[in-house]
């Protein structure tokens, strides 16, 4: 009698063990998301670390050396004169050295370059403070190749912060109202105020570097949560270089408030400024 063949049985997932399968995944890209939050949120509270300790920083050299650095008229008898930069010869008697300075001129305002790859006070401030051992890197001290005022380049002559292409830059605009020219400022006091924002190419930081939510909870924790009052602001709403209309909702400073819903796929739409009640700029 012939043998019958049975026809192969394939054998299939069974619902339980999709289930599994997509709880696992699941899990997975869960914790996934769950460690780049965490990771976001990390670099999101160093913004506020990091202007913290650099304003910490400032002050305490300024009580040891009796000037802010980057304006200190004197830095050049303290360690020596930088070599083969033609900005620093108001000591032209003090000897060169390669990891020197260069002068300030003293007025408490922390001045711009007057040319492309020349020191200023706005880029020796990083060199000096660590100079003085109270900040970690390599600064240059100098303006950028890319524009003849100010070249703000992360790690170069500036410190990287946290964000991914960001930095802090010191800028002395004085007292600023919105008839201004650039219209960009709401009331106030901006001498030598600190700019956090993401590095525009052969330019100052005033790239946006983070969204309206998340500039609201820093300001909120640091200050008043107000993007035009207190000590730690932003730009005006239609100020000409951000994404207008995605970090406030206002210019008028009384009414102003973060956007917090901002259009779908802007992803940014803040720099924050750190006003001058950080740092004091005269005794």
């Amino acid at each position: 009698m012939p043998h019958r063949q049975h026809p192969k049985r394939f054998s299939g997932f069974s619902l339980v063990e999709i289930a599994i399968v997509i709880a696992i995944i699941g899990l997975l890209v869960g914790g996934v998301l769950m460690g780049q939050n965490l990771l976001k949120g990390q670099q999101l509270r160093k913004v506020l670390t990091d202007a913290t300790a650099y304003a910490t920083s400032i002050n305490q050299f300024k009580l040891k050396y009796g000037a802010l650095p980057g304006d200190m008229p004197n830095a050049t008898e303290v360690w020596g004169r930088m070599n083969g930069n033609a900005d620093c010869v108001s000591n032209t008697g003090v000897a060169v050295n390669t990891v020197g300075a260069c002068d300030g001129n003293g007025d408490g305002s922390l001045g711009y370059a007057s040319a492309i790859n020349a020191s200023s006070e706005q880029f020796q401030i990083w060199r000096q403070l660590n100079l003085a051992g109270m900040l970690q890197g390599t600064f240059t001290g100098l303006n950028g190749p890319g524009s003849t005022f100010y070249d703000v380049m992360p790690g170069v002559n500036s410190p990287k912060a946290s964000i991914e292409k960001t930095t802090f830059w010191f800028y002395d605009w004085g007292v600023r109202n919105p008839s201004d020219t650039p219209t960009v400022w709401y009331d106030g006091d901006y001498t030598n105020n600190m700019v956090f924002g993401a590095r525009v190419l052969n330019a100052w930081n005033f790239g946006p570097a983070i969204t309206g939510v998340q500039a609201f909870e820093l300001d909120t924790k640091a200050d008043d949560g107000r993007p035009a009052l207190g000590s730690v602001r932003t730009l005006a709403n239609t100020w000409m270089w951000a994404n207008t209309g995605e970090c406030t909702s206002s210019d008028t400073p009384s009414t102003a408030n973060y956007v917090l819903r901002p259009t779908v796929g802007v992803t940014h739409g803040c720099i924050l400024l750190f006003l001058n009640t950080l740092m004091s700029n005269k005794s």
